[in-house]
């Protein structure tokens, strides 16, 4: 890097200037933390450059010592005085898990200031969330009454990550702010390692989950299994004493309505699986963003605001092709029988009553469905930044989290590297031997026997049977 030289000679210093001609010098210096609105002028005359530099000296230090004292923030303080701030750049979702990961960083770190948060107080705030957990008492309502509940564990790594992001998020904001001098952690962080979950539908698994929403008996027998008896009133307007407020009768009339209102939100299911948007932006798709004609799906995501390019597979058109034929239709593809955009509750109602139905009893999630279109895709050879594309990921690095080649697309591997030494074998077999010059068999005399008698290996032979190896891998 080459060094810039001022007036006079020297390297060129920021806030410093002297010129040799005038003998005049000009210093500046902007006043810390006070984003340099507050700065500090004067021009003296000096002779030489090295008297320049000694008034440069005295007037920079009167003018650090002048700035306002600094009251250290501690994390609680901070976070006070500056959390509005840093939820508003976040999605609604994102300010939620920022407000769940503060409230754990204030339980070990709350009353430390920020400059003092350094990499062995990190460390320590990993052992104690590892040896403590959460324990949480819960009181909620339902109906009249107040109920209360109890909940104990152990974090799981993804929390012990996303609590360490958010400190992290929050010490370089107050690096920003001039709140403190330096960033005050010199390693990186020390994440736990995630183990990686396969949540992704099976092929069995993903024709009995859309068989759910066709199957009536299956239904009622859930119906049956899990009905409970209202309260039993008499009343002298009736004969015999009757049950009030029980729950759905399998075959009956409210039985009826509720598997049409179960089956009426299956072509939003099988979108999902084809097309691997995520719940908001499936529940936001507008008919603006489907072309029937061409066969495509261009959505911005709401996350990260990159087009996803989705091509329309015949089960996703047969499903928007139902959409599109119902007596209800808006600007949303998806609404409910009156008309109305579909409550997120509802969906996630019908999406564990088609898990039940379908005896799907692991964990499995809404979002595994967008999982589980990455995973098909990788499984039948599609290039990694296709999938990036129509997942609308903004690089393949995240893609590559989403696709997971089945178990049964592995076994290909296998079969082809059985065949490549299957071939191996045979071609060494079936090559005979050359014939060896009968000079060159004289020349080679003691040279080409060991002390038993037999052939002795050479340098040679183990470089040609390493790389016989290597082909019979790749």
């Amino acid at each position: 890097m080459r060094k810039t030289r001022g007036r006079g000679g020297g390297i060129r210093l920021p806030g410093f200037e002297w010129d040799p001609r005038t003998k005049v010098a000009r210093f500046e210096v902007i006043v810390p933390g006070t984003r340099a609105k507050v700065r500090r002028r004067t021009t003296v005359e000096a002779d030489t450059r090295d008297a320049a530099l000694e008034e440069w000296r005295r007037f920079r230090a009167a003018a650090l010592a002048d700035r306002p004292a600094r009251v250290p923030h501690t994390l609680r303080t901070y976070y006070a005085a500056h959390g509005a701030a840093i939820r508003a750049a976040l999605s609604p979702s994102g300010a939620r898990a920022v407000d769940d990961a503060v409230a754990r960083l204030l339980r070990y770190l709350g009353d430390t200031p920020l400059s003092k948060i350094n990499d062995a107080a990190v460390r320590d705030l990993v052992g104690f969330m590892r040896r403590d957990g959460y324990d949480l008492d819960v009181r909620y309502k339902r109906g009249e009454r107040t109920l209360r509940r109890r909940f104990k564990g152990a974090y799981s790594p993804w929390t012990i990550n996303n609590t360490l992001t958010t400190l992290r998020k929050i010490l370089r904001d107050a690096l920003d702010r001039e709140e403190i001098d330096r960033y005050p952690l010199r390693r990186r962080l020390p994440m736990e390692k995630v183990p990686a979950l396969r949540l992704e539908l099976s092929d069995e698994e993903r024709a009995a989950f859309l068989g759910a929403f066709d199957d009536r008996a299956a239904f009622d027998r859930r119906l049956a299994r899990t009905k409970v008896r209202g309260k039993v009133v008499a009343s002298p307007c009736y004969a015999v004493p009757r049950a009030f407020g029980g729950s759905i009768a399998p075959g009956s009339e409210g039985s009826d309505f509720y598997f049409a209102r179960f089956r009426w939100l299956r072509p939003l299911f099988v979108v999902a699986l084809e097309t691997g948007l995520s719940r908001g932006d499936l529940l936001g798709l507008r008919w603006s963003d489907v072309n029937l004609r061409e066969g495509w799906i261009r959505v911005p995501r709401t996350k990260t605001k990159v087009e996803a390019t989705i091509p329309l597979s015949p089960a996703c058109r047969a499903a928007l092709d139902e959409c599109k034929g119902r007596d209800v239709v808006g600007a949303r593809v998806f609404l409910t029988e009156e008309g109305a955009p579909i409550p997120l509750g509802t969906v996630v109602r019908y999406f564990e009553l088609a898990k039940a139905l379908a005896g799907i009893e692991r964990r499995f999630r809404f979002h595994d469905l967008r999982h589980s279109l990455a995973s098909r895709l990788a499984s039948r050879g599609v290039s990694i930044q296709i999938i990036a594309r129509v997942l609308g990921h903004s690089s393949t690095r995240m893609a590559e989290r989403y696709a997971r080649p089945s178990e049964e697309s592995l076994r290909v591997v296998v079969e082809a590297l059985s065949q490549s030494s299957d071939s191996n074998s045979a071609a060494n077999s079936e090559a005979p031997e050359p014939e060896r010059p009968a000079a060159a068999a004289a020349a080679s005399g003691s040279a080409g026997k060991g002390l038993d008698g037999g052939r002795c290996r050479t340098r040679t032979d183990d470089i040609l049977r390493v790389r016989q190896a290597l082909y019979r891998l790749s």
